[in-house]
Formats: structure tokens, C-alpha cells, sequence
């Protein structure tokens, strides 16, 4: 059966490995074609032709060096004996009768080199030679040619064999392929086998795939996250601590499990209370390839650490709340522009960039619609995850479970009536010996009906809640949630400007202070949503400090006892 026909009856992984022999078994065939015809040119450029003088040499070298030996030897004795050889002469007589009998010899042998019949022989065998000589050496340029055309196809061929690596090991059930791959797999297959080299070589460029890091990557990543499990489990912080808590493990691990490969979430059902999942959990996200999406390994453990230097700071500090929503949206910074992207360039998926930033706008909570601190845009085109969501979060401070959702705008009303947009990010503190748990994040909606359920006015100033059993770790809620287009969690959008809107509540004007960017897709994708963060963040700070400036002018002129200069 041919490759062309292999899909009847073959799966992707078997015309994998029928295409890798192919490949192998054309350019085996190919280098020993090619060791033949240098074979046969190293042959005919060893060929010499035949002369008289030559064949005379050759057949009278023996005769010759006989006569020669023995003149040198009846020379020596004349020397070497004195009076010209009559000191000895038996040895003497014995050397002179030597020379007479080759002489004779070759004498003999040069007669019968010229003798007619011999000669008549030899030139018709010179000349016959001779003429297959000249044949041979007129097939030089056609074998020329053909060992440059077989290496030429051996060129190729082997080009096509180091171009195909990724491909033949992605159709191995090896990474994301695009939907089409398989056709356009089994199409490469076959141009292979009618020998259209140069088509397949040109056809495998339109193959869309991931190119996966090689395991010994995977496996230095896997011990990278596992030493920062290590060390977290070790100091008892955030994400350790945030096992303790069984309603917020829960929530967590279930919203997870989309995200994870099958083996995996087998592996979890595997355990039933929820401290022991959240551990299991944490222990399997270690490593990349039990992601269904093995690059948002990346962004997830770029948000764990950033959980656990807010846990650690958040404990050993009582910054205000402004400050430190400030120095946590550094440390988001740094972790997604700095640990995560560098990581998310090597996940070989075609054509991907990436972008994640955090820009900053100097407005007032008054001056942005909802009041929150933090927007959130992901933007995400891997492989098969297609995700587009925002997300604006409110940002407070907990002591040891409780915190303080009211405020003098009414923000949590507001925030709630965004269901899929409105969410306050809990920083959490504790004093020892108690340890505090990683960042958490709710929904306003649910905040605002326990506030309802426990009989309290949602848009009181003091409103403190028991959030400990609320929502979600931050880590899981940005990687499983926001990054998973079915969590239910984000509103999604289509465009970067319905992403302004959503984040303004209608307005795009009415932007966060801190806006952060998770957009991993194609370049031209990535640059012009960077573009249009920057272009639309610059016009709103001009517009601002237009507005600003026009307040403190009428701010002068209005001055007087009754109104005084604040704003």
C-alpha cells in the first residue's frame, strides 16, 4: 500500500514513521548510488593508454635487469680482485660466462619482441585498449553529471529529512497541530514517495504546528517549579498556607481541571479531601506537559510567584492599601514581562510572540467609572486556545480572614452589577503564628449577596466580610479562569476597543489605574494590541491632565471664602 493511500488504514503516528523510512531509505539509496559512479570515476581517471615503447620496457625489464646485474656483479670482482680479475680466475670466468648467457637472453627476448607476429598481435592489443580507453573516458562527463545531479538530490533530500524532524515527531502525537495538519501531512507523504522532493520541501513549509522544546527542557522546567513547591511548602507560605483553606482549594482545583491533560485529572480524582487535591494539584502543575495548553505552565507559575512574594510581603508589612496594590502590580509586571515571557518563546508553538505588560494611568478612583484598581486584558491564541477576556479587580487588604469590602464610592455595587467583569483581589495578613495564604480573588457579585444575606447595606463604607471561604487562589484564577475560555470567569470581547469599554463600563475613557496585558498570539496580533494599549493609555493621560489643568484654572477663578482650593 502506498503512503498516499496509508489514511484507510493508518493512523497519524504510523505515517510518521513510514514517512521518517522513506526518507531514510531515499537517502541510503541515494549515497550508495552515489559511491558507485565515483566508483566508476575513480575507475576510468586510473586507465591509462598503451605505447610500443612501453609494452618493449615492460617485456624486456627482466632480461634487461638480469644483463645489468650481471655486468655490475663481473665489474665488482675486477675491481675488488686487482690486475683486472687475474688474481681470481675461476670467480672471474664464472661472472664473464654470466654476462655472456644474459646477454644472450636478452638478445633472444628483444627477437622475440620484434618477431612479426608478435608485433602484429601487439599493436592490434594497443590499439583495442587504447579504443576502450577513449570509450571509457567519454562516459567522464555523463557520470559528472549524474553524481552532481545524485548529489543535488542527495542535498535535498537531506534538507528535507532536517526540515522534517519537527514535523514527523509534532504528527507523533507530539504538541498542538492545527486542524488541517493531518491532510496536509498525508499530502507531504505522498510527494515524498513519487520522488517531487523539491514540492515537499516547499508543501512542508505550509504545515502549522507546534514545534515542542525537547524533554530535557520539560524536565529543567518541571524541577524549576518543583523547587519553588519545595520552598513554599518549606517556609509554610501562600501557596501552602492556602491549603488550610477548603472552600478556596476547591474552587480552585475544579476550575483547573479543564485546563489539565487527562492522566492528570485522573490522577487528581485519585484524592478526596481537598487538602490533599490542592497538594496533588500543585505537585502536577509542576510540570508543562500535564497542561492541555503546555504554555500556560508559564503564566501560572509566573503568577504563584507573584503570590508568594505578596503573601510574604503582605505579612511582614502594613503598607496602605494604595501603596501596596502599587508594588503588587510590580511584582505582576515582573514576573509576566520578565520569568514568564522568557519561558513562553521557548513552547514552539508557530509564530507565537508574546506580550505582557502592565501600563499605569495617574487618575483618581472618581475618575474611573467603576473604581477599580486593576484591569486585566488576555489575549491568547495558542494552538488551539483561543481566549479573549478582561477583568477589573478592586484590590483590599484582609487580616486574618476578614476585610473591609465598603467604600465611600460605592464601588462593590457597581463592581456587582459586572458579574463576569467585577472582582476584588484579597491581599491577606496575619500575625504569627498564624501564616497568611496566597492572594485570593472573588467575585463583587457574590461578595455583594452575603453582604444582602447577612442584612448589611452594599454600598455602606464598612463592610467587613469573612473571605476565607470565597472565590479562588490568584494564581488559579488568572491561568485556569481568565486564561480558559469556558471557566465563566472575564467578559469576553472581540476587539481591543469593546476591551476598553468593558474595562470603562461603556466608557473607554474611564480606564484602571493599572492595566495589565497577557497577549500571547501571533506577532502582527501582539503588536497591534500593544499599539492600541499604548496609543489609547497616551491619549488618556493627554486627556487627563487636559482636564486637570482646566479644574485648577476654574479652581482660581472661583476662589472666595465660600468655596475653598481643594479638589
Amino acid at each position: 500500500m502506498t503512503l498516499s493511500h496509508a489514511s484507510e488504514s493508518k493512523d497519524l503516528s504510523e505515517l510518521a514513521n513510514d514517512l521518517e523510512t522513506l526518507l531514510t531509505s531515499k537517502a541510503e539509496d541515494l549515497e550508495t548510488r552515489i559511491a558507485l559512479v565515483e566508483r566508476d570515476i575513480q575507475r576510468i581517471g586510473a586507465l591509462t593508454r598503451l605505447s610500443e615503447d612501453d609494452e618493449r620496457s615492460q617485456t624486456l625489464t627482466e632480461s634487461r635487469t638480469s644483463l645489468t646485474q650481471a655486468e655490475r656483479l663481473r665489474a665488482q670482482v675486477r675491481e675488488t680482485s686487482g690486475f683486472g680479475g687475474l688474481r681470481t680466475p675461476i670467480e672471474t670466468f664464472r661472472h664473464w660466462r654470466e654476462v655472456k648467457q644474459a646477454r644472450a637472453a636478452h638478445a633472444t627476448a628483444e627477437a622475440a619482441f620484434d618477431a612479426p607476429d608478435a608485433k602484429a598481435e601487439r599493436d592490434a592489443r594497443i590499439a583495442d585498449h587504447n579504443h576502450q580507453v577513449h570509450l571509457e573516458r567519454t562516459r567522464l562527463p555523463s557520470l559528472n553529471q549524474q553524481r552532481t545531479f545524485l548529489k543535488s538530490e542527495q542535498s535535498a533530500v537531506d534538507q528535507l529529512r532536517n526540515l522534517a524532524i519537527d514535523s514527523i515527531r509534532a504528527a507523533r502525537n507530539s504538541g498542538w497541530l492545527a486542524p488541517d495538519f493531518s491532510q496536509r501531512f498525508l499530502r507531504l507523504a505522498a510527494l515524498v514517495e513519487n520522488d517531487d522532493i523539491d514540492r515537499a520541501t516547499v508543501w512542508l513549509a505550509t504545515l502549522v504546528f507546534q514545534r515542542r522544546p525537547p524533554d530535557s527542557l520539560y524536565e529543567q522546567w518541571h524541577r524549576e517549579a518543583v523547587d519553588l513547591r519545595t520552598k513554599a511548602y518549606q517556609q509554610y507560605a501562600g501557596m501552602a498556607a492556602s491549603g488550610a483553606y477548603t472552600e478556596i482549594t476547591q474552587h480552585s482545583s475544579q476550575l483547573a481541571v479543564p485546563t489539565l491533560r487527562k492522566e492528570a485529572t485522573a490522577t487528581l480524582a485519585t484524592y478526596d479531601h481537598p487538602a490533599h487535591q490542592w497538594q496533588a494539584l500543585s505537585a502536577l502543575l509542576a510540570d508543562p506537559r500535564q497542561f492541555r495548553t503546555d504554555a500556560l505552565w508559564a503564566v501560572y507559575w509566573a503568577m504563584r510567584q507573584c503570590g508568594q512574594w505578596v503573601a510574604e510581603a503582605a505579612s511582614e508589612s502594613d503598607a496602605h492599601e494604595d501603596v501596596f496594590t502599587g508594588k503588587v502590580t510590580a511584582q505582576i509586571d515582573r514576573w509576566l514581562t520578565g520569568w514568564a515571557t522568557e519561558r513562553i518563546s521557548q513552547f514552539g508553538y508557530p509564530e507565537v510572540s508574546s506580550y505582557l505588560g502592565t501600563l499605569e494611568i495617574a487618575s483618581t478612583t472618581e475618575e474611573t467609572r467603576l473604581g477599580a484598581d486593576i484591569g486585566l486584558i488576555v489575549d491568547l491564541h495558542i494552538g488551539d486556545l483561543v481566549c479573549q477576556k478582561v477583568a477589573l479587580f478592586q484590590a483590599k487588604k484582609g487580616k486574618h480572614g476578614f476585610a473591609n469590602v465598603g467604600s465611600n464610592s460605592g464601588q462593590l455595587s457597581k463592581l456587582a452589577k459586572r458579574p463576569s467583569t467585577g472582582f476584588y483581589l484579597f491581599y491577606h495578613q496575619s500575625t504569627y503564628p498564624v501564616i497568611a495564604p496566597a492572594p485570593t480573588v472573588c467575585t463583587a457579585h457574590e461578595l455583594a449577596d452575603e453582604v444582602t444575606r447577612l442584612g448589611k447595606e452594599v454600598n455602606a463604607v464598612h463592610l467587613p466580610l469573612d473571605v476565607r471561604a470565597m472565590g479562588w487562589d490568584w494564581a488559579s484564577f488568572i491561568s485556569f479562569g481568565l486564561c480558559h475560555p469556558g471557566s465563566q470567569v472575564g467578559e469576553s470581547f472581540s476587539t481591543i476597543e469593546e476591551a476598553f469599554t468593558a474595562l470603562g463600563n461603556g466608557d473607554a475613557r474611564h480606564l484602571p489605574k493599572y492595566l495589565h496585558v497577557i497577549a500571547i498570539a501571533d506577532e502582527p496580533r501582539v503588536m497591534a494590541l500593544r499599539t492600541k494599549v499604548h496609543e489609547h493609555y497616551l491619549d488618556s493621560v493627554k486627556a487627563m491632565a487636559k482636564v486637570q489643568g482646566k479644574d485648577r484654572h476654574l479652581s482660581r477663578d472661583r476662589d472666595g471664602p465660600e468655596r475653598g482650593l481643594s479638589r
